[in-house]
């Protein structure tokens, strides 16, 4: 992921330097700015959309088999936010909600009950119906050794999107879980023993810190501006 950052120990009119992070399991760097300054910068963006963007790599890159993989596991991670944001919402303990979780983490299936359930609860109607022939697809990749296409792979990456995307026009329908969605940005930030590091706000390719209608490109348009941005 290429971010445009400035040094928090710069002068504040000095201008801002790119910087190449990958993707990894948290969200801290350490970078080191043109001036020789090295800090600790906290990127704030979520799991799901760490994930999405490394599909997003992967198919850049003609990794099909890696892309359909990470795309699955993007909107799994999704899954989970959602259910975090609602259950949040609803005041729900965050004990009893990461207790409730972790008895279904490593069982993908039980995670789109649990999720299809509690989206039907909160909005009197089913999710987006991820496609059967995809859901097909991704079992031959993960479990069958299979090698998709390139057209494989947007087209399961277009339904991840909009599955996501779906479930974000829903949730901005109500004020309290659009408020907890914008507040779960900050519980990807990691604690420090040295004291608070520089934090930055990723932008986010799919729309969860913006209005739903600000956020309509195809998977192909993002696709192309993600290539040119890794290009520069």
């Amino acid at each position: 992921m290429r971010l445009l950052m400035h040094c928090p120990h710069c002068e504040p009119g000095d201008e801002s330097f790119p910087a190449e992070v990958p993707p990894k399991n948290d969200c801290v760097y350490q970078l080191k700015c043109p001036k020789g300054h090295i800090f600790d910068v906290n990127v704030l963006v979520h799991r799901f959309e760490r994930l999405f963007r490394t599909a997003l790599s992967a198919l850049i890159d003609e990794y099909y088999r890696e892309s359909i993989g990470s795309f699955a596991a993007s909107y799994e991670r999704f899954i989970e936010l959602f259910v975090r944001v609602v259950m949040n919402a609803r005041d729900v303990d965050k004990g009893s909600t990461a207790q409730s979780w972790k008895s279904i983490s490593r069982q993908s299936e039980r995670q789109l009950g649990a999720f299809t359930m509690l989206y039907t609860l909160q909005f009197r109607r089913p999710p987006e119906r991820f496609p059967d022939d995809l859901v097909q697809l991704r079992n031959k990749v993960v479990h069958q050794g299979y090698y998709p296409d390139r057209e494989e792979c947007l087209s399961y990456g277009e339904a991840v999107l909009k599955c996501i995307r779906t479930a974000l026009d829903a949730i901005s329908e109500s004020r309290e879980l659009r408020s907890e969605l914008d507040r779960s940005i900050n519980d990807q930030e990691a604690s420090s023993k040295e004291g608070p590091r520089y934090t930055y706000l990723a932008y986010s390719l799919i729309g969860t810190n913006r209005a739903p209608d600000q956020d309509r490109k195809s998977l192909a348009e993002m696709l192309k501006s993600y290539e040119r941005a890794r290009s520069l």
